[in-house]
């Protein structure tokens, strides 16, 4: 059995650098070297706005003047979904896996769907393993949403998705909001393109009882975890997890 490994990137990490990182480990599995493994980058990267090739401009509320003064990029990512932010206090992570490939014409297929609904259902146990009440998932709209005091029982997202894949190799993950400053973000885009649909953070959404997030590696080792187990992988060893630090806290 093949085991998932886990790499932490660092906090304020450019997102070229992010993707650099990504890419390499991708290209490591299409160039079949010897060591290319499945592996889970973690990270937290610097203020910046990603849309895609599908669209996702005509959801920015402001002008790219408005982003430079505020000290935040934008940036074009090779995933689905529209446009959505990173930066600080958010965990990101990027499962670079390689997909079994499907039986039957043509050659050469995988079932993405099925391991979008894999990692999606791993950040749902993820957050119900951290005592968070409400989670859940919607049908027609990827990701982890909650229902948080704030928005007076409406659906907040949580943890956005957006997958890629090519040649069998999955790309880009997901963005946990863990301390996330929510406002800097907001106010310049419809985040994943929702309109009238909240985000919320981890620290927001925790009951009051509740209020303390785990440390950070346990975080991540939860996650990890349930997507080694998810795809049938072995889980990460101890050591991946002992530079990841603390807590994203601001």
């Amino acid at each position: 059995m093949s085991r998932l490994r886990v790499k932490w990137l660092g906090r304020n990490v450019p997102y070229d650098t992010g993707l650099m990182a990504m890419q390499r480990a991708a290209e490591a599995f299409h160039q079949k070297k010897e060591g290319a493994e499945n592996t889970l980058f973690l990270l937290e990267h610097e203020d910046v706005i990603t849309t895609t090739h599908q669209g996702g401009h005509h959801f920015l509320r402001t002008n790219p003047e408005a982003l430079e003064t505020d000290g935040i990029q934008i940036s074009e990512a090779a995933r689905g979904g529209d446009v959505t932010f990173h930066g600080k206090g958010q965990l990101v992570g990027y499962p670079v896996i390689r997909l079994p490939f499907m039986e039957g014409p043509p050659a050469g297929r995988v079932d993405i769907l099925h391991y979008l609904r894999t990692l999606e259902g791993a950040l749902v146990q993820t957050c119900n393993d951290l005592n968070l009440p409400g989670v859940h998932t919607q049908k027609d709209m990827t990701g982890v949403w909650v229902r948080p005091p704030e928005t007076m029982g409406r659906e907040a997202k949580l943890i956005a998705i957006g997958v890629g894949v090519k040649r069998g190799v999955t790309r880009h993950g997901f963005a946990f909001n863990l301390h996330t400053p929510l406002e800097r973000f907001t106010k310049h885009i419809v985040p994943c393109g929702l309109e009238n649909k909240a985000v919320t953070s981890l620290e927001r959404a925790l009951p009051s009882n509740e209020a303390q997030i785990p440390p950070l590696p346990q975080i991540c080792r939860i996650i990890a975890d349930h997507l080694a187990q998810g795809l049938n992988l072995e889980t990460p060893p101890s050591p991946d997890f002992e530079a990841i630090p603390a807590s994203l806290e601001l």
